[in-house]
């Protein structure tokens, strides 16, 4: 049996559409993946969001013994329960390592640099990638040692449960 020509013109013009159609939709599902994607990319590691109201922390720098005082007497005051701790960097100083956190909860709201001496329980990776992807990722349980004295003080890393990325 032979197809009449016009079925077969019918025949190709369907397929064509629906050709046109299924590509159509492949590039629509392909930008509503992207979208997707790059919401959950950026939106991945989102601290609360808190403002400083310690005019010492703003007058003085990170790494200054004033600003590093203040940070102690915070701590001091505060309820540790309900503090948390999230990645705010990475940086090497020479031999040293240092994490920048930044401590959220009871009205404090500031950046601390933790070095990494002894200890790396909770952090091998972190370290690994010198930091790199866990920018906003919450140390659970983080444990450090205060080193005061009348030139410096220091706080250094002991621990951390782990890092909620």
């Amino acid at each position: 049996m032979k197809q009449s020509p016009s079925l077969s013109i019918l025949d190709n013009f369907y397929y064509k559409k629906s050709f046109y159609c299924k590509k159509k939709v492949t590039k629509i599902l392909r930008i509503i993946l992207l979208l997707f994607g790059a919401a959950v990319l950026t939106s991945g590691c989102d601290r609360p969001a808190c403002s400083n109201t310690n005019p010492v922390f703003e007058k003085y720098g990170l790494d200054t013994k004033e600003y590093n005082d203040e940070m102690v007497r915070q701590l001091a005051k505060t309820d540790k329960s309900t503090l948390t701790y999230w990645v705010a960097g990475y940086s090497e100083n020479g031999n040293s390592r240092y994490i920048t956190v930044q401590v959220q909860g009871d009205g404090l709201c500031a950046l601390m640099n933790i070095e990494v001496r002894d200890s790396e329980k909770g952090i091998e990776i972190l370290l690994e990638k010198k930091g790199m992807g866990y920018k906003g990722a919450e140390l659970l349980s983080l444990k450090f040692d205060i080193c005061q004295d009348e030139q410096k003080t220091e706080f250094v890393f002991r621990e951390t449960r782990k890092i909620l990325d």
